[in-house]
């Protein structure tokens, strides 16, 4: 059986647990070598940065240490191994939004490379000159949820209880934004 399934399939006793929130180190040792290798598993199929997926590894096991130490979190010390799972899945999922927000904006207007000449210089401060101008056409509303997502970089959840609207709908507000913002940019970039 590979490793990560035998991270997830064995038993665990309330007695590993309580060590873990008390703070136990040749538990959390443990904890951190057993589950740290089903996570680094798990992640590897769903991401190619190395670093990045250290990052999350480590992220992940101190939110299960976090949680634990929160006593209501973990009901059955069986459940240990879906419990570290679910909370890899929301790190995962957190990485690809904040990786999303930068991405989409990159597409939307294209990324530009660091300035390499003089010439280069210029270009690259126009289209911030035009990137400005873009946005400051936009309707209030447009301009304010881009500048929540990707320049005050907040949660999603955050900009929609913000603006007082259901997640799914931020989506397709968010989508709009930037439609416009491309259109408004590149009648910008013509003049």
């Amino acid at each position: 059986m590979p490793r990560h399934k035998q991270a997830l399939s064995c038993e665990f006793s309330d007695s590993y647990v309580s060590g873990l929130r008390n703070g136990n180190p040749e538990i959390q040792n443990h904890f951190a070598s057993y589950f740290g290798g089903a996570v680094d598993f798990w992640l590897r199929f769903r991401l190619r940065d190395h670093t990045a997926i250290e990052d999350l590894r480590q992220e992940t096991l101190c939110r299960v240490l976090e949680a634990i130490k929160r006593e209501k979190s973990l009901r059955d010390a069986n459940r240990l191994g879906q419990f570290v799972n679910g909370i890899c899945r929301n790190v995962l999922f957190e990485h690809w939004r904040a990786t999303q927000r930068t991405t989409e904006l990159d597409e939307c207007l294209g990324s530009w490379d660091e300035a390499s000449g003089p010439e280069q210089s210029l270009q690259t401060e126009e289209s911030l000159c035009q990137l400005r101008t873009a946005m400051m056409s936009l309707p209030e509303y447009d301009r304010a949820v881009l500048l929540m997502l990707y320049f005050d970089e907040l949660d999603r959840s955050e900009v929609s209880e913000r603006l007082g609207v259901k997640r799914g709908h931020l989506r397709v507000l968010v989508h709009r934004a930037i439609s416009r913002l491309r259109e408004s940019f590149i009648s910008c970039a013509c003049k």
